[in-house]
């Protein structure tokens, strides 16, 4: 009786809480990132779309303008392949096509830490949380992804955001889902 107060402040505060029910946490040291095993098709033809919802939890907040987090790292033994990582307030999208030359694109974001943020690429050397060779590690946490062997149109990605960060589920075909017609539109 002594605690029910305590216990409906607790159950009152619950559904406002930011974030995802399940996630992977990345603790940010050396190789705790998640390796994949290969990918031996890409879908060239058609694009491809990178999704997930994360949260950073940088260990050293002076610093962290500094570090260069990755989110993912798809490259072949040569080196070749795609990126993306955090550099101050920019998510960074980057390709190398060429041994030695990368064409990197900045997208100013405000990315604020601790916080969960919506972001929506044959290689075998792919990471989730670290570099190529588990160097630049991420810390934080990174709810479920999602690679799409298309190129997502910018109302199916807000249908993807509309569902939220705790959304786990998988994505059914058109004939199967409750979306709005708009959303499903490519």
């Amino acid at each position: 009786r002594k605690n029910s107060i305590k216990l409906l402040d607790v159950l009152g505060e619950m559904p406002k809480r930011d974030g995802a029910d399940v996630s992977f946490s990345f603790p940010g040291v050396h190789s705790a990132g998640i390796a994949l095993p290969p990918l031996t098709k890409w879908p060239y033809q058609n694009g491809w779309s990178f999704c997930t919802w994360l949260k950073m939890d940088p260990l050293n907040s002076v610093n962290f303008e500094k570090e260069r987090p990755y989110i993912y790292c798809f490259r072949t033994t040569k080196g070749l392949g795609y990126n993306c990582y955090i550099m101050g307030n920019c998510l960074v999208i980057s390709c190398i096509k060429v041994v030695g030359k990368e064409t990197a694109r900045c997208i100013r974001f405000e990315l604020t830490p601790r916080r969960f943020v919506s972001t929506t690429e044959h290689f075998d050397k792919c990471s989730i949380g670290c570099g190529p060779d588990g160097e630049e590690p991420f810390c934080g946490q990174i709810a479920a992804l999602y690679v799409f062997s298309e190129a997502l149109s910018a109302q199916q990605v807000n249908a993807i955001f509309c569902l939220g960060s705790s959304y786990q589920s998988c994505f059914l075909h058109e004939a199967e889902t409750d979306l709005s017609d708009d959303y499903k539109k490519v």
